[in-house]
């Protein structure tokens, strides 16, 4: 099965509200200690609002990857710096698969098109921010050759997580 990822337009926010919201419960509800603060930051992360404006903005895009049905999404925020580090680069901000979409080579695809289009636009580093737990995205990264920079806090009132920065220069 052929997969397409294209860029996301501003009609696409419906769309992205509904697999964002599906696909980051599937995988990181286990993480959240509190349900109300994890339906709270799905409903501000994927509101449609949210997204338009996202979808606007042009120093951020958005993908959306298709097989006979959408399968999976990414965000890149174009020259972020780097947490800790003299330099800064595209970061991947997100690389969700739906539901029963893992497991097929799609996150490898989307990485890999994620990355070309950062050569692209001649980005010096490539970077993003795995969730301590999250072993299997950490695996799986490190295998595309990121490797660990160092660490942030990601904290609410209820929970304080680890967030590892992995990277890569282009």
């Amino acid at each position: 099965m052929s997969l397409k990822i294209r860029r996301a337009k501003p009609e696409d926010a419906p769309l992205l509200a509904a697999l964002g919201s599906t696909s980051y419960r599937y995988h990181f509800e286990r993480h959240w200690v509190s349900g109300a603060e994890l339906q709270a930051f799905i409903e501000q992360e994927y509101a449609q609002d949210t997204l338009t404006e996202s979808l606007a903005d042009p120093t951020v895009s958005w993908f959306i990857a298709e097989a006979e049905k959408p399968v999976g999404f990414a965000k890149i925020s174009w020259n972020r710096p780097v947490p800790e580090q003299a330099f800064s680069g595209a970061l991947l901000n997100k690389l969700y698969l739906a539901p029963g979409e893992t497991g097929k080579n799609y996150g490898k695809l989307i990485f890999d098109e994620m990355l070309q289009l950062a050569q692209q636009r001649e980005q010096e580093y490539f970077w993003l921010e795995v969730l301590e737990g999250n072993e299997g995205a950490r695996r799986f990264y490190e295998a595309q050759g990121m490797r660990h920079l160092t660490n942030e806090t990601f904290s609410s009132a209820t929970q304080t997580s680890t967030i590892y920065i992995l990277g890569k220069r282009l």
